[in-house]
């Protein structure tokens, strides 16, 4: 027999081989991510974009917590409740965004503030009808400053508020700020629809197709012999 004809048969084999093998990959997903435009954000307070961040600061004009709960579809007390203060007013940004299960929210923020204890300021984001401390003067100390960044992971389909705030904590007096930046969505998009065979079919369809290539390897043997 050939060398041609031996790579062709051998090729043939190792293609089906493949072939079936292939079925055996279930959905593919790639990721796409998005940059939130923060420029058309709502700010209720003292806020504005600038510089690429959303600023907030906690000074004059400023809007309640029991506001800021309203908007973001918190229940009353919660902002209380997340920082361990007497909340009193502050700013709040905020969008609505579509998101499916799996999407990841990204962003980075930075707190500072000119207040000092026991007048715990606060920053803190919202999504999904939930509030989450950011910071606050007691994780800072007194007039202190912290960066860092938090990812969220979406757990069902839906329209969301996503929100930024900053509260001062027992008085107005003393002013506290919050900028965000790289407000991010990362979705997960499907790139095949094939389904993924039962573990019998999968052993069953490989099996035949080790077959197949053992049947064309001996038959070469016997035909050169």
């Amino acid at each position: 027999m050939t060398i041609t004809k031996l790579f062709n048969r051998s090729t043939l084999a190792a293609g089906a081989i493949a072939l079936i093998s292939s079925l055996c990959f279930g959905k593919v997903a790639i990721a796409e991510t998005k940059m939130f435009e923060l420029n058309d954000w709502s700010i209720l307070g003292s806020g504005n974009y600038t510089d690429n961040y959303l600023s907030l600061s906690s000074n004059s004009p400023d809007v309640s917590d029991t506001k800021m709960e309203n908007v973001l579809g918190l229940s009353s007390g919660t902002l209380d409740d997340i920082s361990g203060v007497n909340a009193t007013a502050g700013a709040l940004a905020y969008t609505t965004i579509e998101a499916k299960t799996g999407d990841i929210i990204n962003f980075n923020w930075f707190f500072k503030t000119k207040d000092y204890l026991p007048y715990d300021d606060f920053s803190f984001w919202s999504i999904s009808n939930t509030a989450t401390l950011l910071a606050d003067v007691s994780m800072v100390g007194n007039k202190g400053s912290i960066y860092n960044s938090e990812s969220y992971e979406i757990v069902a389909d839906g329209t969301y508020t996503l929100g930024f705030g900053i509260l001062d904590g027992k008085d107005t007096a003393v002013d506290s700020f919050l900028k965000i930046k790289n407000v991010t969505q990362t979705k997960y998009v499907p790139t095949q629809t094939k389904s993924v065979p039962e573990p019998t079919s999968m052993l069953g369809l490989l099996a035949v197709g080790a077959m197949g290539a053992s049947s064309l390897l001996k038959r070469d043997r016997e035909q050169q012999g």
